[in-house]
């Protein structure tokens, strides 16, 4: 074997727990969004749905997107006791109850008796499995995706990968080699590849791309290296295969959950655009694409069966769902970046949009009377409101109305949901569970530790220093605060730096926190 893991994991890193990240993208609204825009029907979400992640690792995204949607109910599965363990504890203490933490294969899940499901989602987990495993998935989707539903899949893409992959072998061989536990095979592995550099090794000087990879491996956790280069199977794939085996589940290929790539315009020449269009099928328009870019990693958005919406009836989708602001307004940046190049925005139109979203979420048809825009063609509205979504500055709701949060400005506080509290509770002692659920948009806001404490502070010590509060804790555990990356000396520095960001959070991180819901008047 390649690795320590045990029988049960089919070649899998399984001696130690997987990093623990929340992916935005696997949220309901998003995905609905992709579907929209490349004329699927979304799921209905208010009255409720179903919802499964196959391979959940820890369970933070699960957790927080089941915290986010009480009206949902979500299973998530993984094969590894620890990781399950893991996010059991996490639902738990975060009060919540709409999830159901499975200890499974995807064989077994074949058999569970769960309900036909809205949505799917897996990360990653394509490329780490093998086709029989593979095989599992497609079946489990098959049997338990209701006709309409939403499957989401992420991996490893070729021909991005083409350059670099031959460094994840030789990590490989040196792991199969080396004794010890997956943290020193990792480490060992990451020894040889950068002992290639000083060598001068001819395959560095053939493929530049390959120095800047290596120091990025060199940047990254060990952990993360191991569970992500040491696994026995580890597949690369160009994504016409990936259609054709998703294909047995009746799924058919609608877009990307990089939300930018469905907009092919702003991230292609126009002779690119051009030649794309010549192409007969969706299959080759996408392979063509992923070679355009040099795609190394996919995250595609699946509908099970069903026909085009006539556009008429696409439009009166995108015109009907709420759209919020994605970070404080005065943070909005009015550009993006795609795969090849920056694209700006900066326009009367999309700051008459800002503004108006600050105030919190409306509809595309609501928008088009506020007093900025009234009167603009709607076209160019929703041009507008699109390149904001693709940039991230803006999110579609999960709600198409929800309710306009109350001001918050001298009233005391309080966080509505017990999840939130929770990750409260443990700023300090669990610093990867930084995200908070946001009942608005039923995804996920993630915040640094210092604003989490200001937040705790502000609720449980009013009329406490917050600086003075967090600089005591971070004392008392020998943290420093950095500033460009590099630590900030001595007690009175580091409080004006305390402050300063203080001053930040109250004046906007807390209004847009209060915006997101996840902090109330009390």
């Amino acid at each position: 074997m390649p690795n320590d893991s045990a029988p049960w994991a089919q070649g899998y890193v399984s001696d130690m727990s997987y990093t623990d990240h929340f992916f935005r993208e696997f949220a309901a609204a998003p995905l609905n969004y992709v579907a929209i825009l490349n004329g699927c029907e979304p799921r209905p979400l208010s009255n409720g749905f179903t919802y499964c992640e196959l391979g959940c690792g820890r369970g933070q995204t699960s957790v927080v997107l089941a915290a986010a949607n009480p009206q949902g109910r979500f299973y998530a599965c993984d094969f590894n006791p620890t990781h399950v363990a893991a996010a059991r504890k996490l639902a738990e203490a975060g009060g919540v109850t709409n999830l159901t933490v499975l200890e499974r294969n995807f064989e077994e899940m074949i058999a569970e008796p769960l309900p036909e499901l809205d949505f799917v989602v897996l990360h990653g987990v394509w490329s780490w499995i093998g086709a029989a495993n593979r095989r599992h998935i497609v079946d489990f989707i098959y049997r338990r995706v209701k006709p309409g539903g939403i499957v989401y899949v992420s991996y490893n893409a070729q021909p991005g990968w083409a350059a670099t992959a031959p460094v994840r072998k030789m990590m490989q061989a040196v792991s199969e080699v080396t004794n010890g536990d997956s943290l020193t095979k990792a480490k060992a592995g990451l020894a040889m590849v950068k002992q290639l550099s000083g060598l001068k090794a001819k395959y560095l000087a053939a493929n530049p791309i390959v120095e800047r990879f290596v120091a990025t491996l060199e940047n990254q956790s060990p952990v993360y290296v191991a569970h992500e280069y040491l696994n026995e199977n580890w597949d690369l794939f160009y994504s016409c295969d990936v259609a054709r085996e998703l294909a047995a589940a009746k799924l058919r290929f609608a877009g990307s959950a990089t939300i930018v790539e469905n907009h092919r315009q702003l991230i292609l020449t126009k002779p690119m655009v051009e030649m794309l269009a010549t192409l007969p099928s969706r299959e080759m328009r996408e392979l063509l694409f992923d070679f355009l870019i040099n795609q190394r990693f996919r995250r595609d958005v699946f509908v099970r069966g069903g026909t085009p919406m006539q556009p008429a009836l696409a439009q009166r989708h995108l015109n009907g769902t709420a759209y919020t602001l994605g970070r404080p307004a005065a943070d909005v940046s009015f550009k993006g970046r795609g795969p090849l190049s920056e694209y700006a925005f900066d326009n009367a139109v999309s700051r008459a949009l800002v503004a108006a979203l600050a105030a919190g979420p409306l509809t595309l048809d609501a928008l088009m009377t506020t007093p900025g825009l009234a009167g603009t063609p709607a076209a160019q509205v929703q041009q507008q409101l699109s390149l904001l979504v693709a940039a991230g500055q803006a999110a579609p709701c999960a709600r198409s109305n929800p309710a306009v949060p109350a001001k918050i400005e001298g009233a005391k506080l309080r966080v509505p949901l017990s999840f939130n509290r929770h990750v409260l509770a443990e700023s300090m002692d669990s610093p990867d569970h930084g995200t908070f659920a946001s009942p608005l948009t039923g995804g996920g806001v993630t915040v640094d530790v210092v604003d989490r404490l200001f937040l705790q502070a502000l609720l449980t010590k009013p009329g406490v220093d917050p600086a003075a509060d967090i600089w005591s804790k971070f004392k008392a555990r020998n943290i420093a605060l950095k500033r460009d990356n590099k630590p900030i000396p001595g007690d009175e520095a580091n409080l004006a730096e305390l402050n300063r960001r203080y001053a930040e959070f109250r004046d906007k991180h807390l209004p847009f926190l209060a915006g997101q819901g996840i902090v109330e008047a009390a």
